[in-house]
């Protein structure tokens, strides 16, 4: 066993309650020292010294503070079986890492290295690909060098249809609200001409009808952002009014108030 790493300690008898110390009495001669008591402690001191073995007042025994346990030792460990080979990962097995990256490359390659078209022969008839000049039909063939040419005449081409009258009208379109007609110029072409403002087709929603307020009968309307029952009197004008609290389920589809007169 080994030896304890402290120096030898006893407990201060004034730390200790009665019977077994002084219970920190203010006659007792350790008050001042320490709570645990080493050799060092008593150079000084006259009364006693860190050999007695009992306190002069209290008569109590000077108890040595036990030593600390021996730690465990730690166990033992098996020796486990060492790779002999000490390389480091990357040169054991450095044919993989060379194979990823050829793996890679060859993947990149694939993926973002140009690839030029096949070219066609020089004369080589495009099949589906003819082409009219002047109302005549010929075939396209190939350059050689990526493009093309014009080659044998292989019939006529059909006119082309004549443009529809001025005036007939080909579809109708919105512009917001308003409906617009797109109609032949006769030349070809096209224009355009309203066909109708606040269109309903074109989402345009009208108002709805202003109500009609009887005089003496009492009406839920809204009037400069309030809501308020009012009774108008024969000759349009206000009769009563009462404001209406925020929130009344009156005041939902409330319509706009009468303009009084």
């Amino acid at each position: 066993m080994q030896p304890p790493s402290t120096p030898p300690q006893k407990y201060n008898p004034y730390y200790l309650p009665v019977p077994e110390g002084c219970g920190k009495r203010t006659d007792c001669p350790y008050k001042s020292m320490p709570e645990y008591l080493q050799p060092s402690d008593f150079k000084n001191e006259i009364l006693s010294s860190f050999d007695d073995h009992y306190c002069s007042l209290c008569k109590s025994q000077l108890k040595l503070v036990p030593p600390p346990p021996t730690p465990p030792r730690p166990p033992v460990e098996e020796t486990t079986k060492k790779d002999s080979d000490l390389r480091p990962w990357y040169r054991k097995y450095w044919w993989a890492i060379l194979a990823a990256l050829l793996l890679l490359i060859a993947g990149l390659v694939y993926w973002f290295w140009p690839v030029s078209p096949a070219v066609c022969q020089q004369g080589e008839v495009i099949a589906g690909r003819d082409t009219c000049i002047n109302d005549v039909k010929y075939q396209v063939v190939c350059d050689g060098k990526g493009g093309f040419d014009k080659g044998k005449k292989i019939g006529t081409c059909a006119p082309p249809p004549p443009p529809c009258a001025a005036g007939t009208v080909v579809n109708t379109f919105c512009r917001g609200t308003t409906q617009y007609v797109k109609l032949c110029d006769g030349k070809g072409g096209y224009t355009e001409k309203v066909n109708k403002v606040n269109s309903v087709d074109c989402g345009w929603k009208p108002s709805p009808p202003s109500p009609v307020f009887k005089p003496g009968i009492p009406y839920v309307v809204k009037r400069a952002g309030r809501c308020v029952i009012e009774t108008y009197n024969a000759s349009g004008g206000l009769q009563s009014q009462v404001s209406l609290p925020a929130g009344d389920p009156r005041c939902d589809n409330a319509p706009p108030a009468k303009k009084l007169n």
